[in-house]
């Protein structure tokens, strides 16, 4: 009995994600699923359309049997951070292998581009910061300075999905160099040509009236409403508030707030009333929307950059929560308590704030959503399907 990992958003878990369990299901019919996910925080730096419970629940009901919440300091950052902190919390906690989703690439494809990289790097590393002294932001950066030396355009190793399964193979190489890992092609079409919307497709959709019911899996259908979403345009009075309250040193230390950005994100905020006009004023050819995002999470949050750099310096978390679990997943859990330096709990206790304290706030914040109905986060007992 081996453990595959997944490391996923789920926001929201639709048709494609579904594809994918039941593909690891099929072809792995004897081994459990390890889905990691992120909690209430996102990796593009919002809070996720549907609430952390009831998506690992969904989860649990197509096909994981065991689902884990990655830290909040590890969500909210960009993809090859978010990617390394996840394999690191996944070989932790033992899997054997991992799946992960894409469009293109195989493995043996990342293996040659990182191989090329690696023979490459001083002459890469000078690239990006000529580039990004043009104004450009860094992922844009990498891909300038990957073309100027070799035509990696059929791989395209700089987009999203490649850059975490290059992150997913340089990590496990280093913490877990037995563990095995498969891509899957992204499913772009059910079986009766209806194509598969990804999951920020259907937010989008959802967000202009549009119905897109069919596009989620069963166990989400009924949570996906207008009083149930948190999108950041009903958080941006808490936002706007940090902005003109806190003085520039103050905003300074935040995550995320390089040089020279305190000052805009402050002025805009002075003049824009509504969070769209304040994102587009801050959106440039350096800024991407998701960066600017989690910035702003991070400031909402009030995450400063000392505790993001000590996440990203230090060693790997030890306590990880458990959002939910299937019955054939709960050996597993004995097996984790026998292990040193790990605690996987459900149930949150004072000890584990060291590793779980930014996912409370995060939560806390969540739950502040004006005129919405989102339930406590704190510890939905419901929800639990290995407890019913």
């Amino acid at each position: 009995m081996a453990l595959i990992g997944i490391l996923a958003e789920y926001n929201p878990l639709h048709r494609g994600h579904a594809y994918q369990l039941d593909w690891v299901k099929r072809h792995f019919p004897q081994d459990q699923i390890l889905v990691l996910i992120s909690g209430n925080v996102v990796q593009r730096g919002e809070f996720a359309i549907i609430d952390k419970w009831h998506r690992a629940q969904a989860a649990v009901a197509a096909g994981a049997d065991l689902v884990i919440e990655l830290p909040t300091l590890a969500s909210l950052q960009s993809a090859d951070y978010f990617g390394r902190h996840g394999m690191a919390i996944l070989a932790k906690l033992g899997v054997d292998k991992i799946v992960f989703g894409t469009e293109s690439a195989q493995i043996a494809q990342l293996k040659d581009f990182l191989t090329w990289e690696d023979q490459h790097q001083a002459h890469i590393d000078k690239g990006i910061q000529e580039a990004l002294k043009t104004g450009l932001a860094y992922p844009a950066a990498y891909q300038v300075a990957i073309q100027s030396l070799a035509d990696w355009s059929e791989l395209g190793p700089w987009q999203a999905n490649h850059q975490l399964g290059l992150q997913y193979l340089k990590t496990l190489a280093r913490l877990a160099p037995d563990c095995q890992v498969l891509s899957l092609p992204r499913l772009q079409e059910t079986q009766d040509g209806q194509p598969i919307l990804s999951g920020s497709s259907i937010r989008q959709a959802f967000r202009q009236g549009q119905e897109v019911t069919a596009d989620l899996v069963s166990g989400l259908q009924g949570q996906l409403s207008s009083e149930l979403d948190a999108p950041w345009s009903a958080y941006w009075p808490y936002l706007r508030y940090q902005l003109l309250a806190q003085p520039l040193a103050s905003l300074e230390q935040i995550a995320g707030v390089k040089e020279g950005l305190a000052n805009r994100l402050k002025s805009q905020a002075e003049t824009k009333e509504k969070w769209e006009d304040w994102r587009q004023a801050m959106i440039s050819k350096r800024w991407t929307q998701a960066a600017i995002q989690r910035v702003a999470m991070a400031i909402l949050l009030q995450i400063p950059q000392t505790a993001v750099t000590a996440f990203n310096q230090g060693s790997t978390p030890q306590a990880f929560r458990l959002l939910d679990a299937s019955q054939a997943g709960r050996p597993w859990l004995s097996a984790w308590r026998k292990r040193e330096g790990l605690r996987v709990f459900s149930h949150y206790k004072p000890d584990y704030e060291g590793d779980y304290g930014w996912n409370l706030v995060a939560d806390a914040i969540y739950q502040l959503r004006p005129g919405g109905q989102i339930q406590s986060q704190v510890q939905p007992k419901q929800v639990l399907s290995f407890l019913r």
